[in-house]
């Protein structure tokens, strides 16, 4: 492959400029079918140039997590899962991280070609494109991961999905908004799962459901994890009993959404049928750990603090809250959040603390949430 973006992008004009048959105007555009193939390849060869020449961090970032994330999938393997599904746009981008990057390039370059911007506003605005595009899927691709970690640091024999397909099916979003909340609905059990989806696109969904939940047989409980968390429409006539729900409106009365979700929503439970749902209209089940995951550097210095704070305090986590940090963290940050969990201590009752682990990729950077849910027996 041409690696200069100048000599790239000066192939692809040539080959348009030496085809009389293919027309590239400001407000046409004819590639005949017998010129397809090869002005596409060509096409494909700058945009990718481009990104690896231009954007060589976000380009080799891609990679790594794509790589990291197929590792972790074989975690699940011993429990019968063979397929991870995730979002289109993020499993498009884990699959082919070049594919991925080169999608937001294509009406730039068209425009390039065109001659309705300029080689100069091309470099600024591609750039920008495809900064805007990777970041929203590498915080999401990251979060996955640490998903697929924590489940595979249970050494799970088993897994189980709620069916998310017959929910999606049955529970169909109500209009208008007054009637959310006060259509009920008995959920299903989790069932064996050889294929799992991790998090689900659309708003207002009527549940959120565990998307996976597994069985760690040393420990001879059932984990499940929350990720997408978000408000729901519908209210559930089963909810289980045997566990503590957090209250967050009442029907009829309260119908604003809430502003800011953790991350993740981790659970342990000896039965799984306790773990299938997470979120209904009125309440969320009271998590046992909560998970922030920053995959940006400098996250501390955008509210990351603060906002594991809030939701530490909004949704009582059992075990305590961490921060999942993709990059080194200053010391004197830990000392910051370590401070604030002192301060906190002397309180007549304590709240769990926040702990920041500097995880990177690497599995055993995760291995303290572990330890959280599953503490060790006391020795005599």
């Amino acid at each position: 492959m041409t690696q200069d973006w100048k000599e790239a992008y000066a192939t692809l004009e040539q080959f348009v400029k030496s085809s009389p048959a293919i027309r590239i105007e400001p407000r046409l555009t004819v590639i005949p079918e017998g010129e397809r193939g090869r002005f596409y390849e060509l096409f494909d060869q700058a945009r990718e140039v481009f990104v690896r020449e231009k954007m060589p961090t976000i380009w080799d970032e891609a990679c790594k997590m794509s790589e990291n994330f197929f590792a972790a999938c074989r975690g699940l393997e011993a429990a019968g899962v063979n397929q991870v599904k995730t979002p289109p746009e993020l499993e498009r981008l884990l699959a082919d991280p070049a594919r991925g990057l080169i999608r937001p390039l294509f009406n730039p370059l068209f425009d390039l070609l065109k001659g309705k911007i300029s080689s100069q506003e091309f470099d600024f605005s591609a750039q920008r494109a495809v900064g805007a595009y990777a970041g929203p899927l590498f915080k999401a691709g990251y979060q996955k991961w640490v998903v697929l970690v924590l489940l595979g640091l249970a050494e799970p024999d088993k897994a189980l999905s709620m069916p998310y397909d017959e929910l999606q099916e049955r529970c169909q979003e109500l209009q208008p908004d007054e009637k959310r909340g006060f259509c009920e609905y008995n959920l299903p059990r989790p069932k064996d799962a050889s294929v799992i989806s991790l998090g689900h696109e659309g708003y207002e969904p009527s549940f959120v459901v565990a998307d996976v939940i597994v069985r760690a047989p040393d420990m001879g409980r059932w984990i499940a994890i929350g990720d997408s968390l978000t408000d729901a429409s519908w209210s559930a006539k089963n909810p289980t009993a045997n566990r503590e729900w957090i209250r967050l409106r009442e029907r009829g009365r309260e119908l604003k959404p809430l502003l800011e979700w953790p991350d993740l929503a981790l659970y342990v439970d000896e039965k799984p049928e306790n773990l299938g749902l997470i979120i209904d209209f009125a309440g969320m089940l009271r998590p046992d750990v909560l998970i922030e995951c920053f995959e940006q550097p400098n996250w501390w210095r955008h509210g990351g603090i603060e906002r594991a704070q809030r939701n530490r305090e909004r949704f009582q986590p059992r075990l305590g809250s961490f921060i999942v940090s993709r990059h080194p963290v200053p010391e004197e940050v830990k000392s910051q959040v370590a401070a604030g969990d002192a301060g906190e201590g002397q309180a007549a009752e304590p709240a769990p603390s926040v702990s920041i682990l500097e995880a990177g990729y690497q599995a055993g950077g995760l291995k303290p949430v572990m330890e959280a849910l599953f503490p060790a027996p006391p020795q005599e």
